[in-house]
Order: C-alpha cells, then structure tokens, then sequence
C-alpha cells in the first residue's frame, strides 16, 4: 500500500479551515460564515440566465391558453427530478392560477437522453402544444427544427455545453450564459431558478418546496457543490427533505445514513438506488418511481412477499423496494457479465497487458451497464479498463472506459487523449465514453505498454491529506473536526483522508467480526478502526507473530450507538507486519 500526501502543509489545528485552504477553496479573505453557512441571499439572479423573460412568456402563454404540455423526462436521477419539480410546481401551484392547463410527461423505454430516440412520440400525431425539455436537448436542434415545423412550441432547461445554436427552441442554459456565474447547477438546478422566476412573475413562493429534489439531482449528477448557491441548496433541501419518494428511499437506507443524510450519503446510498431501477427494471417500475417523485398518493397493490391481492401500499413505498431488487438484480447481472469475461482475459492473456481492452459483444447485458461492468474488472484486475462493442461496419470499438482513483494513474482519460490515437473519450478522469479505432487498437495497447512500464497497478495507491502517527495526541481532535463539517464533502471538495502510522498492537485486542468472519475491528489510543472485507489482512495475522505494527488509510467518523458517540477510523487499506518488543 502506497500513499502520497496531497496537501502542501502540515495541518495541526482548525483542521476543515485549514484543509479548504490547502485545497484552494478558501483563502485568507474568503467570508468563512458564508462558505460554512450559506443563505437564500448567495442565491444568484434567475434574469441572469439567457431568455429567461422568453422562456417564461412562452410558458405563460401556454398557462393562459389551456394548452396541452409535456414533459420530457430524462433517464437519470437529474432528469427525473428535474422533470418532477417542474410538474409539480405545476400542479401544485399554476393550476390553481390556470385550471385549464393539461400537463402530462413522457419517459422513455431506454436510457438514451434527448430527442433523439423519442422522436416517433411527437411526430406520429400531434399530441400537444408545449413540449418542455428539462436537463436535456440543448444541442437536438435538428429534432427541434423538425418538431417545429410541426408546430409545437419547445422550451429547453438544461445545463450541458451548448456546441451549436438552436434557434427553433427557447434554450435556458447556465453553461451558455455569461452573466450567469455558477457554471456548476445541474439539470434540476437550472429548473430550479425557473421557478424561482416564475415566482417572481406571479408573486408567489412555490420553488423553494423543490429543493430537496434540486438537492438530490445535483449530487447525482456529480456537479462541483463549493459553490455558495449549489452548497446552500444542498444544506436547505437535505435538512428540508419533504418529497415523499425521497423520503421513502432515505427510510430503506436509514441504517446506513445519518440524518439528515450528507452529499455522500446520498452519493453512495440513494443515487445508486435510482440509476439501478432506470437501468434494469421494468418500463412499468420506471413509470412508477416517476410516479412516485410526483408526490402521487395513489395506494397500489402490494407487491410484498406474503401480501395478499387485497393488500394495498404506496407507490412511493413500492418503487422504493423495486429499487433495492433492482440493485440487487443488476449486481447479480454485472457478477454474471465478469464472469464471462474472465474467461476472454484468460483464454487471450490480455492481463499481461497494462491496460485491459475487452470486447462486450458476447455479453447478454443492457448497455446502460457496460460502465458498471468495466468498473468492476477495473476492480478486480486492479487495472484501468476498456470495454465496449464493435460497431456494426467492424471499423470502431465503443463503450465505457473505467480507471481507479487509488491507482498510480489518475487520469485514464487524459493518458488515452494523449495517446492520439482515440476517436473520443468524453466524461470524467477515471470514467467516459469512448470511440476506438479497431485499426487503433493493438498501438494503442503498445503504447500503454511502453508509458506505463514500471507502473505496478496491484499496488494501491492513496491520496491522503493527513499523515499522523497512532499515538497523535490530536487525531481525536481531528476526526471530530472533519465529522462536524461532513456536509462539506463531496464532488470537487472529496471526503478527508487520513493514514495513520506506526500503530503498535498485541494481536489479542484485535477482533474479528461480523456474520462473515470478514470485519476487523480494534481500539487504539481511544480511537475504534474498522475494515470491512478484511479476509486477507485476517489470513496474514494468523501468520504472524503476537505484536504486530499497523499502518492503515481511512477516513474518519463518529460512531453513534445508545448516546455513547465514538470517534472512528473507517479503514480502506490497511497494511501490518510483525514487530519484536524493541519497536513499541
């Protein structure tokens, strides 16, 4: 196990301060109050986005004349809520204004985003007057022109790079808005100042009631959170949770976060929870858990183990359990599809490379899992993966490219730009999309080959920010300083790490725990360490010797149990060996 300090300086005092400045986040003159309480004041000017005023003249008159709407909703925990904010700030509060107007939406079969693959929807007939786009569309304006043409009116809310004009759609997008100064509000966000403006206009308080939902679209959609604006609607809509899909998913995962849940709460609890029912499940499940994001208080039938056909259950309650199973389902799924594919690393020796390149074209997988699947060989090979399909003329390889953050290459999608000979790759450092080459594709294996010679990936490598010895008298100090401030962590601010040196211990205060055998737990110096899934680091003890020295990389928490709250290192790595008398 290998770590590297990231930080510039030594921090021993005002430890989140301190950190937040070594990061660059604060500096000497920041307003620490704001940053650390943010306010509805560090909310930005909705009339400093672009057509604004457009946008909602459009909308109104749509309101006045009774017009018929739909919703686009797009397949992604962003665009679901940014689609169900919009539709029931709606319900809840124009049609009280225009009871005429007919609102309905649309959710696609896949997970495909945009116009592109619903355009039968709307050119078949046509099946209203409004077509409104939240969190997708910008750049579909030759499914604009045509819808157009048709003569329906379209109104876009969206937040990706605008790349090319639209001119048949009224587009309001922060990303192409120059007065606009927060680049970082996701699709829901950008709903968000919509109906801030909206509020405005008909002098009324109704977008604030959606905040939770803007809260949950823009964790999942991963958008940078230090901004004032984005942190003050994290805070408002985690502590202010009132969308009864949320709630329902927030109480299956109650075990597992704290109230109210952090942005990693959500990160790792709730959002994997939704992308799975949208991968896998059923287009009844889809339209369900949409359903249930609209505050729909219709009791269906439950589909409980033992219920009866006269039991009944919400379908916030019920969609909720559909996530869980299809979590559940697309594990056993994605454990199915690496099985296959260990055979094809084997059979071809493609672990003798440095990077693995690996076909998915024999898998019997949706491909709104090829990402999920190269992220699980990137795991177990503890290499940075390509997996994708060959295109039907045989000329490209396409698919989902997966590093690993604790790897020695930080950057996978930078070191396959550099390499020149990619076709795209389009996403975040360690996962994208990607376009190969097929006549690319053995230079490009050569080439990682010879750059990345020497590169030893089956050693794990970790960025930490505070390096302490066992017996540091202020790592107490420090853990409950970074778990005050747990609401801070998340995308672009990450979660603290801390390797703890030189910890000296007699294998008998070392426990081994849980209904697997597979949990480490001890106490040192007043601090409890935890690792799960520790069958290795366990097997090694055994063989060695009574004293042993451990070095670990964590990140710290508090333990609640029965009022009694314990600081805690929750361990990643952990390395030990064995020790004489003279080392303690």
């Amino acid at each position: 196990m290998n770590y590297i300090k990231r930080t510039k300086t030594d921090i021993k005092e005002n430890f989140t301060i301190n950190l937040l400045k070594d990061r660059g986040i604060l500096d000497e003159n920041s307003d620490l109050n704001a940053y650390f309480h943010p306010t509805k004041d560090n909310l930005l000017p909705p009339e400093d986005l672009d057509n604004m005023d457009a946008g909602f003249q459009m909308f109104k008159h749509h309101l006045e004349q009774g017009s018929k709407v739909v919703v686009v909703v797009d397949s992604d925990v962003d665009g679901f809520t940014s689609a169900s904010a919009v539709i029931n700030y709606m319900n809840d509060y124009m049609k009280e204004l225009y009871p005429n107007i007919q609102i309905s939406y649309h959710v696609p079969e896949g997970k495909e985003h945009g116009l592109r693959s619903i355009m039968d929807y709307f050119t078949e007939s046509c099946i209203c007057d409004l077509i409104l786009i939240p969190d997708a569309a910008t750049n579909d304006d030759v499914e604009c022109e045509q819808l157009k043409d048709l003569g329906y009116d379209i109104l876009i809310l969206d937040h990706h790079i605008q790349s090319r004009p639209n001119e048949s759609a009224i587009v309001i997008n922060n990303q192409s808005s120059p007065r606009y100064e927060n680049k970082d509000l996701s699709g829901v966000g950008v709903v968000y100042k919509f109906l801030q403006y909206c509020d405005k206009q008909f002098n009324i308080s109704g977008a604030d009631d959606y905040l939770d939902l803007v809260a949950l679209g823009q964790i999942s959609d991963m958008v940078s959170l230090n901004t004032s604006e984005n942190r003050f609607i994290c805070e408002y809509g985690l502590s202010h949770i009132k969308n009864t899909m949320f709630q329902a998913l927030v109480e299956k995962q109650s075990y597992s976060i704290s109230s109210p849940p952090t942005q990693i709460d959500v990160a790792f609890y709730i959002t994997p929870l939704i992308n799975a029912l949208i991968r896998v499940g059923t287009s009844n499940e889809k339209e369900l858990l949409f359903r249930g994001f609209l505050n729909d208080e219709e009791l269906v039938r439950s589909t409980k183990r033992g219920a009866s056909y006269k039991d009944m259950e919400s379908i916030a309650e019920q969609s909720a359990r559909n996530c869980v199973n299809a979590k559940s389902r697309q594990n056993r799924i994605k454990e199915q599809a690496m099985e296959l594919l260990d055979i094809q690393i084997s059979n071809n020796c493609l672990d003798e490379n440095k990077i693995l390149v690996v076909n998915a074209d024999e898998l019997d997988i949706p491909r709104t899992l090829t990402g999920l699947v190269a992220m699980g060989i990137a795991a177990k090979y503890k290499k940075p993966t390509i997996l994708g399909r060959i295109t039907p003329d045989g000329k490209t390889l396409k698919g989902s490219i997966r590093g690993r953050d604790n790897s020695p290459l930080k950057d996978f999608r930078q070191f396959l730009l550099d390499s020149e000979l990619m076709e795209f790759v389009e996403g975040h450092s360690n996962a994208s999309g990607f376009a190969l080459p097929i006549k690319n594709l053995d230079r490009l294996i050569s080439y990682a080959n010879f750059e990345l010679d020497g590169v030893d990936f089956n050693e794990g490598s970790y960025d930490v920010d505070f390096v302490v010895n066992g017996n540091c008298s202020y790592l107490e100090d420090l853990i409950n300083n970074l778990a005050a401030n747990s609401n801070l962590w998340g995308q672009a601010n990450e979660e603290p790490v801390i390797a703890i040196e030189d910890i000296n211990l007699d294998k008998s205060l070392i426990q081994v725990i849980g209904k697997n055998q597979d949990t480490l737990k001890f106490n040192f110096n007043g601090i409890t360490y935890v690792k799960f899934k520790a069958t290795e680091i366990i097997e090694k003890l055994n063989t060695l010797g009574q004293n042993v020295i451990i070095t670990c990389v964590g990140r710290g928490n508090i333990n609640e149990w029965q009022e009694t709250f314990t600081p805690q290192i929750l361990v990643d790595a952990i390395d030990v060996k064995e020790s004489s008398i003279y080392d303690f």
